[in-house]
């Protein structure tokens, strides 16, 4: 993944796909990757564009040429998605979290 210059995550626009959480996109933006994701990708779709981590398409290879041409210079530094991503989805800031809801409970 460290070679690669984006991660490509395309889904149909189906309901098992708007609630699913797959796990490659967290993988993509722990490296670094921006995302070229489709639409409606469990909440890695709307995570993506509100902090400019990649472009969200239709999968349509016209509007997905047009799309990347017009927001490609928004995407932020490789660093700084891997930086996000970290605070978000990497094991340490889970575990921080369930370790925060057992001292609650105990």
């Amino acid at each position: 993944l460290n070679a690669s210059d984006m991660g490509i995550l395309l889904r149909d626009s189906i309901l098992t796909n708007e609630l699913s959480s797959p796990t490659k996109a967290a993988e993509y933006l722990l490296t670094g990757l921006p995302l070229v994701i489709s639409k409606n990708v469990g909440d890695y779709s709307k995570f993506v564009s509100e902090h400019n981590m990649g472009i969200i398409v239709d999968n349509n290879i016209n509007s997905m040429i047009d799309s990347w041409s017009k927001n490609f210079s928004k995407i932020i530094s490789r660093e700084e998605i891997s930086n996000i991503a970290t605070k978000v989805y990497s094991k340490q800031a889970i575990l921080k979290k369930k370790l925060n809801i057992l001292e609650t409970y105990l």
